[in-house]
């Protein structure tokens, strides 16, 4: 990982809140999806403060690594 790469790992809270977006703006409820991979995307910038750095990220996007999201099949 070079200095430009930063890892982000997502919390649980993260994942509801990004899945709940999906399903305003797709229909795609959180219970339908099987798999989903999350990619932090736009503006990473990294802030420091007296408890230790941190990031903040303008933008995340969710996608499945074939580029849809792979449901469940009933």
């Amino acid at each position: 990982m070079t200095d430009d790469d930063v890892e982000i790992q997502f919390s649980e809270s993260i994942k509801e809140t990004v899945l709940l977006a999906l399903e305003k703006e797709t229909g795609i409820k959180p219970k339908d999806v099987e798999s989903v991979m999350f990619v932090a995307a736009g503006d990473v910038v990294k802030e420091d403060s007296e408890h230790g750095s941190y990031y903040t990220v303008k933008g995340i996007f969710a996608c499945h690594r074939k580029g849809d999201f792979k449901l469940i099949k009933e």
